[in-house]
This record gives structure tokens, C-alpha cells and sequence, in this order.
């Protein structure tokens, strides 16, 4: 019996080992940039099928930096990854860079994670900010968006869950701040943080026009606010219109991570949890404390269907309740 068990672990180890080859490297930091390289595919590939094509893919790259060791992975350094499909040379072409962000420059400048806001905690931890700047981190330039690329008509997007939106050059991998009109989901004196737009999606039969998810910071300080639902169009990127909003119940703030899109419907599954955000965060730097649990029967019973002639809200409650 213990010679059966030891083949057996021996055989799930080498099966393990040979599948996992590699795996940590996708969690190891490498800043390295790639200049535009070329390689020849076979000539059974087929390229000659389709158009031009090319596609970005997204990374951490740091994972550490100057001796601080980002606790939380996602927080770390982005890194950017082009690949291009030349159909005449029947070629897949690459070019890397780390995503040159206002954080990631100013952190190294400074040799050390500059101040934004990040979930956990560095090893060790980041300088607090100082007495006559003591929400530097809440004001730093939160543009780590390295989780997902948009293109809204001609122009291409880089995107995470914050406000902030980086235009970007596909080939030079070049970026810059997006600044979005004063509008109607504007308020106070800070920006709308955009719940879920890591997941930002295109209407439906409609990819010229990309629907997202957001609410106000300062409704967050006082506990009360709405949730909206609102429209970037191809032919005005400068401008996020409302297409409609439900009031949020006292001190409940969902982090929206995805939605649904139908036609009619934007599909909302309220989970049973409330992000905070409170002087003490907002002072440290770090959210993985913000997150809070709310009781589900007081969300079930403060929440209904909003229909309007633009947009609804289908309200789940949980993610396996479908019900209105």
C-alpha cells in the first residue's frame, strides 16, 4: 500500500513539475523592454486569410521594486506586450514595454513606489505621507491601468477600476492622461471612480459605443450616493453620458468587478459586501480594508428595477439569484 501511494505521489509530482514549467515566471519581475522583432511563420499558418490583425496583451512586470516587494500582486508595475500579424510577410511581430504611467515615472524618479493607492501594503512599507500632504496617495496619479485596452473608434484606451483613462499609441506603446469633459456624472472635487471599468463593455451590435459602471468618491466619504450607468461614445470619447442611475442604500458602495449588457438591460449582481472608502485609507494608501460586509436582507429590501426609456438596471442580488 505505501509503495502504491508513493508511485502515485511520485507520478502526480513529475506530472505536476512538467505542466508547471514556467508558470512562475508569469509572476516574476521582468522590466525588460522588447524592441519591434519579427518571425517568420510556416507557411501553413494561415495569414493570408484574414486582414492585418494585431492585439495588445497586458501584464504586471514589476512585481518588486527598489527593495519594496508588492505584497498584492495586481498592485505591481504594468507592462504592455504588442503583437502584430503582417499578412504580406506572413510574419507575428512583437514589441514590449513597461507601461511609462505618471506612477510608474514619478517611482522612478523617486526610487521607491511613489504615492497612489494600491490594496495592500508594500514590504516594507511605503513612507507615509507627510504632515502637510496627508492624502497623497488619494491625489497621486492612479494610472496603473494596465487591465484592459479599449478602442472606442479610432482612438485606443488602457483602462482599470479607477477613473483615470490612458490614451495610447499601439505602436510606439506611448502613453497619456485621458481627460474626460466636465459632465453628468461629474461631482465634487474629485472624479467618478469607475466601479468595474476594468470590464467595460460595448453595447450590444454596437462597438462604437462602450457602456460602464461608476460612482462618486465623495458620495463614498458621507455614506450615501447613487450608482450610474453611463455611455462612451466613438464620435465624442471626451464625454461620459448618464444613462441612468439607482440610489445606493446608506453606506452600501458594491465593487462592481463585471456586469451584464442585454439590449435593454445592464445586469447588476449586488454581492452582500460595501467598499468604504474613510479618512484612515485614504491616508494609508491601502484598500484591501475598505471592504466591508452589508447585510443582504437590507440590500434585497432597499433595491428595485429602474426602468427608463434608455437603460435599465436588472438587479440580481447575489451571483446565483437572478431574480428581480
Amino acid at each position: 500500500m505505501k509503495a502504491t501511494v508513493l508511485t502515485f505521489l511520485t507520478c502526480l509530482l513529475v506530472t505536476v513539475t512538467s505542466l508547471d514549467v514556467g508558470y512562475e515566471l508569469m509572476f516574476t519581475t521582468n522590466t525588460d523592454p522588447i524592441d519591434r522583432t519579427c518571425t517568420k511563420l510556416s507557411e501553413d499558418f494561415p495569414t493570408k486569410t484574414f486582414s492585418d490583425s494585431s492585439y495588445l496583451i497586458q501584464s504586471v512586470g514589476a512585481f518588486d521594486f527598489e527593495g519594496y516587494k508588492f505584497q498584492m500582486i495586481l498592485d505591481g508595475f504594468g507592462k504592455v506586450y504588442h503583437f502584430e500579424f503582417p499578412k504580406e510577410t506572413n510574419e507575428i511581430c512583437v514589441t514590449a514595454a513597461m507601461l511609462r504611467s505618471r506612477w510608474y515615472n514619478e517611482s522612478l524618479k523617486e526610487g521607491k513606489p511613489a504615492a497612489s493607492l494600491i490594496f495592500e501594503a508594500t514590504e516594507p512599507a511605503r513612507p507615509k505621507c507627510p504632515v502637510y500632504n496627508p492624502f497623497c496617495n488619494a491625489l497621486g496619479p492612479n494610472d496603473n491601468d494596465y487591465v484592459l485596452p479599449l478602442k472606442i473608434g479610432d482612438e485606443y484606451f488602457l483602462t482599470t477600476d479607477n477613473p483615470i483613462y490612458l490614451k495610447y499609441d499601439p505602436d510606439t506603446l506611448n502613453v497619456q492622461k485621458w481627460s474626460f469633459e466636465k459632465s453628468d456624472i461629474e461631482k465634487g472635487f474629485m472624479n467618478m471612480i469607475s466601479m468595474g471599468a476594468a470590464h467595460t463593455v460595448p453595447r450590444v451590435n454596437d462597438m462604437n459605443s462602450y457602456i460602464g459602471v461608476a460612482m462618486a468618491e465623495p458620495d463614498m466619504m458621507i455614506g450615501s450616493g447613487k450608482l450610474y450607468v453611463y455611455e462612451i461614445n466613438a464620435n465624442e470619447t471626451s464625454k461620459r453620458r448618464v444613462l441612468n442611475n439607482i440610489t445606493l442604500p446608506k453606506n452600501y458602495f458594491p465593487y462592481l468587478h463585471a456586469f451584464g449588457l442585454t439590449e435593454n438591460y445592464v445586469v447588476l449582481s449586488l454581492q452582500p459586501a460595501s467598499m468604504r472608502l474613510g479618512m484612515s485609507s485614504l491616508m494609508s494608501g491601502t484598500l484591501s480594508e475598505t471592504i466591508e460586509d452589508y447585510t443582504s436582507s437590507e440590500l434585497a429590501s432597499s433595491l428595485t428595477v429602474v426602468r427608463s426609456v434608455s437603460f435599465s438596471f436588472y438587479i440580481s442580488y447575489n451571483a446565483c439569484d437572478t431574480s428581480e
